[in-house]
């Protein structure tokens, strides 16, 4: 039986009370590391294709790539979006290029995301418009929110989805 008060005992006490506080510390930190480990992760091999389509009276498909430099490519395609359409996308062999090697800032519209967690923010710019963008990372994809600097249009809780690359 430990007695605190006694100075027979007090190192010991010392070494037990350090003891129990360095196990409550380590548990808290293993436990923040895998809440950190389960937030969902930016995927930057392949690309992020809306759920839905948008536009009037012209259908799109809006695209996003995420290169690891911080750089966030975007392209819209009218819908429905070919295999074809997708090759050129990735390959880089349209004028909204979405190749992260070889995309060019004269074509095409893009900007540089950041990260905060599982939220994202980002603003694409194009010749024609800059759109603001913020939202999370989810699981199977990204949720955003979209505003048009040039009209003011709004798109609330666009989920996007993740097609990782494959050869098409």
């Amino acid at each position: 039986m430990l007695v605190p008060f006694c100075p027979k005992y007090t190192v010991l006490t010392a070494c037990v009370l350090f003891g129990v506080m360095v196990l409550v510390s380590n548990s808290q930190a293993q436990s923040s590391e895998s809440k950190i480990d389960r937030q969902p992760k930016l995927q930057t091999n392949g690309l992020y294709r809306s759920d839905e389509e948008f536009g009037d009276p012209t259908k799109i498909n809006l695209y996003l790539r995420f290169c690891k430099d911080g750089t966030v490519l975007k392209s819209s395609v009218a819908a429905p979006s070919t295999a074809i359409d997708l090759r050129r996308i990735r390959k880089g062999k349209r004028n909204d290029n979405l190749n992260c090697e070889t995309y060019s800032r004269s074509s095409g519209s893009f900007g540089k995301y950041e990260i905060n967690g599982s939220k994202i923010k980002f603003t694409t710019t194009s010749t024609e418009t800059s759109i603001d963008y913020d939202g999370e990372i989810t699981e199977n994809g990204l949720r955003l929110n979209s505003v048009s600097r040039s009209n003011g249009h709004t798109v609330k809780g666009m989920k996007l989805s993740f097609f990782p690359d494959v050869e098409l």
